[in-house]
């Protein structure tokens, strides 16, 4: 099969760096856009470069331990009944 050197778009080339240069700004400005999103704060800015965590009160830090715990116990519960379960269905092939 021949192709004549005329038929091929030489001139494809040329757009080439171009083309890349501009998905390259494009990712560089959707990369910085999504870092500068502030994901959730309810209290405006609150990451102002101090370098402390933000402190909550005595009763909130008490009330997300209670919340806590109480996930731990649920979880707990989940995996031991998703254990005896497989212990069940491997002791039922076994029969």
């Amino acid at each position: 099969m021949y192709f004549p050197l005329a038929a091929f778009p030489w001139w494809a080339f040329l757009f080439m760096p171009l083309m890349m240069l501009g998905m390259g700004m494009m990712m560089w400005l959707m990369m910085r856009m999504m870092m500068g999103m502030d994901h959730g704060s309810d209290q405006g800015s609150a990451h102002q470069g101090t370098g402390q965590p933000p402190t909550g009160s005595q009763s909130e830090v008490e009330a997300l331990r209670r919340q806590v715990a109480e996930l731990q116990g649920r979880l707990e519960a989940m995996e031991s009944g998703a254990e005896a379960r497989e212990r069940g269905q491997v002791e039922g092939e076994e029969h």
